[in-house]
């Protein structure tokens, strides 16, 4: 640890200041920081009991909790494996009626990645992929629904006006889709597991 450092630490006042006081301290900006210094690589995860890390993190909106996986290896682990209940409680509130939810997690619940679908989902949003075709009010969407509906239908008629009428234009139809294949033995199947 530099000196510079220790002697601003032992300097610190003993008794609780306000924010804006805090923010009155000028640091000695000649001060050396070292990131090799053990002061900046201690981890206060690792001498932290799992459960009491669980709810430390578990304070973060999943915004920060996806930022904390990238400080290493063994805060991605405990985000992504340990937290896997807590982005699976996510995604269910998100995507789920509040009384159809689920209560646990299923065994295929539990190998899942929940933290990859929410990210995706937050991607989707932000892209302005998902929410489209909301409507404010259910009778807007029914309303909307009418209109496709009728427009397919519209569409779809004239299509099947086209049909072959006759027994024999629709064997000529037929066969113009996809000839029947001509001798015993057909092309398709290997000559190993026809039986002669």
């Amino acid at each position: 640890m530099s000196s510079n450092l220790r002697h601003h630490l032992s300097k610190r006042p003993r008794t609780p200041i306000s924010a804006a006081a805090a923010l009155s301290l000028e640091l000695d900006t000649s001060m050396d920081l070292d990131p090799l210094d053990p002061l900046f690589r201690f981890d206060p995860l690792r001498h932290l009991p799992l459960e009491l890390t669980h709810k430390i993190l578990l304070l973060l909106t999943s915004r920060q909790l996806c930022t904390v996986c990238s400080v290493s290896r063994r805060w991605k682990k405990v985000v992504h494996v340990d937290l896997n209940p807590y982005w699976w409680g996510l995604c269910m509130e998100r995507f789920w009626v509040e009384h159809a939810r689920p209560k646990c997690m299923t065994k295929v619940d539990k190998k899942r990645d929940w933290k990859k679908v929410w990210v995706d989902v937050l991607k989707k949003e932000s892209a302005g992929i998902m929410g489209q075709g909301l409507f404010e009010t259910e009778e807007e969407g029914s309303e909307s629904w009418r209109q496709s509906s009728l427009r397919n239908n519209e569409i779809a008629v004239p299509r099947w006006d086209d049909r072959p009428a006759t027994k024999l234009e629709m064997r000529a139809h037929y066969k113009s889709i996809r000839p029947k294949p001509k001798g015993k033995k057909p092309e398709h199947v290997p000559r190993e597991w026809y039986c002669e």
